[in-house]
């Protein structure tokens, strides 16, 4: 696998020049924070090796480890370096021990937490350092579990946050595209990993991504719009629910 995929863009835009410089600069500070002996693989996901990248996006890597005990280091290597880069970085780290055993170890910040996710959306992400991970017998949840889980902690916590202005609508919008993906899994289709391509794949003009797409593509602050796509979004997973 290539360890630079972007040299193959063509026509790279300003911003994704801009991202290409983070996310090298952001593996670098991994590889002089992290043994490099202890990374089995450091992989770019989100919205950047999707071309998918604007103003206000991060540069996300996730970056497997042989042992729990250095995760706690991509928190500070994050937080120390939240606006030097360029783009905020968010790194998120899995061990080897958490992904045989299944879940999250106290030494991360996802204590007890299903690493299904993780393992369904590997194949996704895009090798940039190590030999990463083949192909491998990691417990996971079914997609209907996963499915079910997402829709609890939108309805416990993520909308909740954003009522209380702990959340923006930014990630209330991209969090919608991860609930369609669950969606979409659970219904077993085949999609792209890119969320244009996600939203070109379901013919129904009526589905809610159609409308989350064009909110991500020209974001709006105006109230109203909010509040509108809000109540569709709860309408959305109340379905999603009563069909699971």
């Amino acid at each position: 696998m290539k360890k630079e995929f972007w040299t193959d863009w063509e026509n790279k835009s300003k911003i994704e020049i801009k991202g290409i410089k983070v996310v090298r600069k952001a593996r670098n500070l991994i590889l002089k924070n992290i043994p490099n002996e202890e990374i089995i693989g450091i992989y770019s996901k989100g919205s950047f090796p999707r071309r998918e990248i604007n103003a206000k996006s991060d540069i996300d890597l996730m970056i497997i480890i042989r042992h729990s005990r250095f995760l706690k280091k991509f928190k500070k290597i994050e937080k120390a370096n939240k606006i030097s880069l360029g783009f905020p970085i968010h790194l998120a780290g899995v061990s080897l021990f958490e992904l045989k055993k299944g879940v999250h170890c106290k030494s991360g910040d996802k204590e007890g937490k299903s690493t299904s996710r993780i393992v369904k959306q590997l194949p996704n992400y895009k090798l940039i350092y190590g030999k990463g991970l083949g192909h491998s017998n990691f417990p996971v949840r079914s997609n209907k579990e996963d499915l079910k889980k997402l829709i609890g902690f939108y309805k416990t916590i993520f909308i909740p946050s954003y009522k209380n202005k702990k959340v923006g609508f930014s990630e209330i919008v991209k969090g919608t595209f991860w609930l369609v993906e669950d969606e979409q899994r659970f219904n077993g289709k085949e999609f792209s990993t890119s969320w244009k391509d996600l939203a070109r794949s379901i013919k129904n003009k009526n589905h809610i991504v159609h409308e989350t797409l064009k909110l991500r593509l020209r974001p709006t602050k105006n109230k109203k719009i909010r509040q509108k796509f809000l109540k569709r979004l709860e309408k959305y997973i109340l379905r999603l629910e009563n069909k699971i």
